[in-house]
């Protein structure tokens, strides 16, 4: 089991300090110490990792939590840990908890009161919380071997003369708006290391097979989640790609959902001013009259007719599941200003900033989530070629009651 090597602890009661040192060298864990918030935010800014957070709720005020909220704030921005919230005013902190105003995440953030777990027992306290959080330590394996890895990657890359290495990627980045190969081939880079990397494959494996004794009570709510974290990914991209889901606005009302099914080198060619967009439509959706059958058979991706879109987060909830129908294919054109060549002589891809047409009316494309791979690419196979799911994890099992 992965061990804690370095805490940090920001507390202005400077007398705890030799205490919870002694205890924590005691496994030989770093323990490094804070009294102020400047001195903690500089410590956090230096991108030294920490594997737990111990903080006090009044740091420097004995009757406000205002700067303690403050990291707080700057930690969800910059670094992702464990946070132990150790004080004497436990009851104020869970208080504020409850109001929703803290910025960073409930599962992360345990408080307990220094009057019940003194400084020689908050070592096996924060053990127990780093230990009870799955995400931590997968954060740990990753962070410590993706680190390793990258360093090696670019020594590999420097071994490749700059001005070859530049026309490489010049190649690979084509319009400059498009990085995607590029960046897929640092990337896969790092992910062949991290497939050969047996003592990163050896933890992980211990670290999942250990966990998944553990499942089968969550609600069914959470499943959903976990379902759109992998279908999709989130963002604000500002260029439309194929496997974006959208929706189309007119007039400030939701006319249609959609998912474009474009090719990218299309989207980018001077001659495409043009996306192709295959309709979706909610699984419930009276017009579409689906039996309890039908539904079962987009369930489990049997369906000639449709494929099974569940669990797109709209409106901030993920009990939308929509169905896309291969026949309701539409076109909507990109607009263009009247002085404007339509087909420039140079790629223009289209920006969901700018304006749309659809059967002749004002449109706007809003970016929802975008298809991951390799669930785009099953998509896409399906449509063209009725044929899919090749090596693709049926991840919508976890639908299953």
């Amino acid at each position: 089991m992965d061990k804690l090597n370095r805490i940090l602890v920001i507390d202005d009661d400077e007398s705890l300090k030799q205490e919870i040192e002694a205890s924590f060298n005691e496994e030989d864990i770093e323990v490094v110490f804070s009294l102020t918030k400047d001195d903690a935010l500089k410590k956090v800014g230096s991108r030294q990792h920490f594997d737990v957070i111990i903080l006090d709720w009044f740091l420097e005020d004995p009757e406000s939590s205002m700067l303690s909220q403050l990291v707080l704030g700057y930690l969800f921005e910059r670094s992702f840990v464990p946070i132990f919230i150790w004080s004497k005013h436990i009851d104020d902190f869970n208080s504020v908890r409850e109001t929703g105003i803290i910025k960073y995440p409930d599962v992360l953030v345990e408080g307990i009161s220094k009057d019940e777990i003194t400084a020689d027992k908050l070592r096996n306290k924060v053990r127990q919380l780093f230990e009870n959080s799955l995400t931590a330590r997968i954060s740990k394996v990753y962070r410590e071997s993706i680190t390793e890895n990258l360093e090696k990657t670019f020594f590999e890359l420097s071994e490749i003369p700059n001005e070859d290495l530049a026309s490489i990627l010049k190649v690979l980045v084509g319009s400059e708006e498009n990085i995607d190969w590029s960046n897929d081939l640092i990337l896969n880079l790092i992910h062949r290391r991290l497939l050969g990397d047996v003592a990163f494959i050896k933890k992980l494996r211990t670290l999942l097979a250990a966990a998944a004794g553990n499942l089968g009570t969550e609600e069914f709510a959470k499943r959903r989640k976990i379902v759109n974290k992998v279908l999709y990914f989130h963002g604000t991209p500002g260029i439309v790609r194929c496997g974006d889901i959208v929706a189309i606005e007119a007039d400030g009302n939701v006319i249609k959902y959609g998912i474009v099914v474009t090719p990218d080198c299309d989207i980018e060619q001077k001659n495409t001013r043009y996306l192709e967009i295959i309709e979706l439509r909610r699984v419930d959706d009276a017009e579409l009259s689906l039996t309890d059958g039908q539904r079962q058979n987009l369930k489990d991706n049997t369906s000639s007719s449709f494929y099974y879109f569940p669990s797109i987060y709209v409106n901030g909830n993920y009990e939308n599941d929509f169905v896309a129908i291969y026949k309701s294919k539409f076109i909507i054109e990109g607009s263009f200003e009247s002085n404007v060549e339509k087909y420039p002589k140079v790629p223009k891809q289209l920006s969901y900033t700018g304006g749309f047409s659809l059967s002749d009316r004002n449109v706007h494309l809003i970016h929802i989530c975008s298809n991951s791979n390799p669930y785009k690419s099953d998509f896409l196979q399906k449509v063209h070629a009725n044929n899919s799911r090749v090596g693709t994890p049926d991840i919508k099992d976890l639908l299953n009651p």
